[in-house]
Order: structure tokens, then sequence, then C-alpha cells
């Protein structure tokens, strides 16, 4: 079973001859490494490379428990031996974890990036509509204020006309009651006018002060 596993990675890496375990897990571990899925930007490649790193990582876990069989399974004197061997060989297992946690870390931090990316992008709309419904309160409150002072402009100009319509008839009135000279009437009725005028602005500065 042994000897088919170690057959199968050395087809697929594409070696040949004698080679040590630590140096077929090194160029196994390489190859993994190598056809990782993120290394690849291409969708169509991509697909490809996650078939062949399935493929390879298999091969990576199978070899591994086979090494760890072996170990378990010598003898203490050839496990003397062969340990320089299985030090480098629990290394290059090191290696290829660090690898693996620095790409989920890699992976892990562009995923975060992209959502800082979206929240500023947010943001900055979230600021602009506000700033934008702002504006329009703004410009609502400016056309209401307009809007007003064109209706007291217009309802001052009306009250004045009339006020002065009405002037003009209790003018009359009071000359045909009392025969009284014109010029006197008129006098004295934009006097009273002016004094009634005054009142109004003088209780309007005080309310608004």
């Amino acid at each position: 079973m042994s000897e088919d596993l170690i057959k199968k990675i050395k087809e697929t890496l594409g070696v040949s001859g004698n080679i040590t375990d630590a140096q077929l897990l090194e160029k196994l571990r390489k190859a993994r490494s190598n056809s990782h899925p993120d290394n690849f930007h291409m969708a169509d490649i991509q697909s490809v490379k996650e078939e062949e790193f399935k493929t390879l990582n298999g091969l990576y876990e199978s070899f591994q428990k086979y090494i760890e069989k072996k170990k378990a399974e010598m003898l203490p004197a050839r496990y003397e031996e062969e340990e320089l061997s299985f030090d480098l060989i629990q290394k290059i297992s090191e290696i290829s974890s660090l690898q693996d946690e620095k790409r989920e870390l890699i992976k892990t931090n562009k995923e975060i990036q992209s959502e800082l990316t979206l929240c500023r992008k947010q943001l900055e709309q979230a600021k602009k509509e506000e700033n934008t419904q702002t504006k329009n309160d703004i410009n609502i409150s400016l056309k209401n204020i307009y809007k007003a002072k064109k209706e007291i402009s217009f309802t001052v100009a009306s009250l004045l006309i009339l006020i002065l319509t009405q002037l003009q008839t209790i003018k009359s009135e009071l000359i045909t009651l009392f025969g009284i000279d014109n010029f006197l009437i008129t006098n004295a009725l934009w006097v009273c006018f002016i004094i009634s005028l005054l009142g109004v602005i003088y209780k309007s500065i005080l309310k608004y002060r």
C-alpha cells in the first residue's frame, strides 16, 4: 500500500529514481503550495487549480500519515538512525502549516479590507445624502420665508390700500356732515393714520425682539 502511494506521488510530481521521504515531502509541499487556487486570478485557471490542489492535498495528507505510521512501527535502533530525517520531515510539515495559516490570514485581510472599503463608501454616501437633505431643507425653508415675505408684503399693501380708501370715504363723510374745511380733515386723518401705523410698527418690534 505504501509503495503504491509513493509511486502515485512520484507520478503526480513527475519525479523518478531514489528519493528520501523528506525530499519527496518537500517536493509535494512546494507543488501543493504552488497550485493553490488563491495564487491565480482568472476563473478558468482557478477551476483547474482547485482540482489539482485537491489531489496534491490528499496525497500530502496521506503521505504524512504514512510517515507517522512508519515512525511508530520503527524499532528504536532504526529510529535513531532516521531521527534526523524525521526532524527534517517535521520542519517541512511545520513550514507547510505556516504557509496555510499565512494564506488564510491574507484571505481574511482581503475580506476585511473589502468590508472597510464598502463601509467607507457607505459612509461617504450617507454624508452626501445627509448634505443633500440638509440643502433641500434649507431651500424649502428659504422658499417658505420668501413666500411668507411675499404674502406679508401683499397683505400690507392691500391693507394700506384699504385704509387709504376708508380714510377717503371717512373724509368725504365728515366734510358732508360737518362742513369742515377739506384741508383740516385731510391733515387730521393723516395724523390719525400715522399714529396708528406707528403703534402697529412699535408692537411688531416688541413682538419680534
